[in-house]
């Protein structure tokens, strides 16, 4: 394989005991949607990875947005969004700053940033204030 790095996380979503559904290319490329909640007593969504090269996107699907707008949505990646499928922006790697590097465990860092910003969504939907930290744009 010619990237071991998208195996072993296509291997670790794709076994993830809420996984609905997976699909995987001859070259690695793969997009496996999970069932997953914040915690406990959250709403359960429908969650997307997709990976393509190096790059690995998480989309959430079918969110109650505020007033059916996706740009009053913080943290999200505007181009490649709709309201049907959110690109979420987890993390953030520029210049000297990395927080997530291809090849770190997926459940401590993009699953839990995933469940995170998930858990800042609710907040966001009762309160209008995004209470997660992260880098503006």
């Amino acid at each position: 394989m010619k990237n071991p790095h998208r195996f072993k996380y296509y291997e670790q979503l794709a076994h993830d005991d809420t996984c609905y559904w997976k699909w995987r290319d001859t070259n690695g490329n793969f997009r496996v949607f999970l069932k997953l909640k914040a915690d406990s007593n959250s709403n359960e969504y429908q969650v997307e990875f997709a990976s393509k090269g190096r790059q690995l996107d998480v989309f959430v699907r079918n969110l109650s947005l505020p007033d059916g707008r996706l740009e009053q949505v913080p943290h999200i990646y505007r181009k490649g969004s709709t309201p049907e499928r959110v690109n979420l922006c987890l993390y953030y790697n520029w210049g000297s700053q990395d927080e997530f590097k291809y090849g770190d465990a997926l459940k401590t860092s993009i699953i839990a940033w995933t469940k995170e910003w998930l858990h800042y969504y609710e907040l966001f939907l009762i309160t209008g204030t995004w209470y997660g930290n992260g880098v503006e744009h």
